[in-house]
């Protein structure tokens, strides 16, 4: 493949930059308003199983209106503690109903996400030719997709993203454009692993957390 043609930047201090696995250079924008948006509209889109109730009406008192509530939702402590074998079976239905909707959801938000990078959130500083990248994939059998928005998202799934922890860096660098402070990127990497982790164990069907992903190469850390 012909070698990517890197668009003239102005230097700037305060750009970050981030390399993803496939060695495209990036600069990351702060789109953490529209990320949140994004999240809110997609949530809205799925019905959420009910939390389970338990029966609290043995604590009403005798003199106690209608308005006093007779049921509350249990919670993972109280099925934990002191649930019966019919609450127990309760929490199971809607833990698992639960991790059904999670999982879609999660796919949809992930999706959304990458659409939204590539519009908004970032812009390829290492980017080949439009007529360039169409031909070697049309000549290695892939499908291009005719419309603009189609093609550039086509574009930045097949050459920008190369590996799930790209995601995971881009987001980091839309926090650190934002402003977002050390100690809460901190977090993010720190969560972001802890699911990888739990992800590839429940792929493996390992009983535990696996070891953290791997660590990108050093030109795909942060650079301010």
């Amino acid at each position: 493949m012909s070698p990517r043609k890197i668009k003239a930047q102005p230097s700037n201090d305060d750009r970050v930059i981030v390399t993803t696995s496939l060695g495209v250079r990036i600069e990351c924008h702060p789109v953490i308003t529209e990320m949140e948006v994004l999240e809110e509209n997609i949530r809205a889109q799925f019905e959420w199983p009910e939390v389970p109730q338990r029966d609290i009406s043995s604590t009403v008192p005798p003199d106690a209106g209608p308005e006093w509530p007779r049921t509350m939702e249990m919670s993972e402590e109280y099925v934990n503690q002191h649930a019966t074998k019919e609450e127990q079976a309760a929490w199971a239905e809607y833990l698992l109903a639960t991790w059904a909707v999670d999982a879609e959801y999660i796919a949809k938000l992930m999706d959304g996400r990458v659409r939204l990078f590539c519009l908004h959130g970032v812009t390829v500083l290492d980017e080949k030719s439009e007529e360039e990248w169409v031909e070697e994939h049309e000549f290695m059998g892939m499908v291009v997709p005719p419309g603009r928005l189609a093609r550039k998202l086509h574009y930045f799934r097949t050459e920008v993203l190369g590996t799930s922890t790209d995601m995971f860096v881009i987001t980091k660098g839309i926090y650190q454009a934002a402003g977002v402070d050390k100690d809460k990127l901190d977090e993010y990497e720190a969560t972001f692993r802890s699911e990888m982790g739990r992800a590839v164990g429940e792929a493996l069907g390992a009983d535990q957390e696996t070891t953290e992903p791997a660590e990108p190469k050093p030109e795909e850390g942060l650079v301010g």
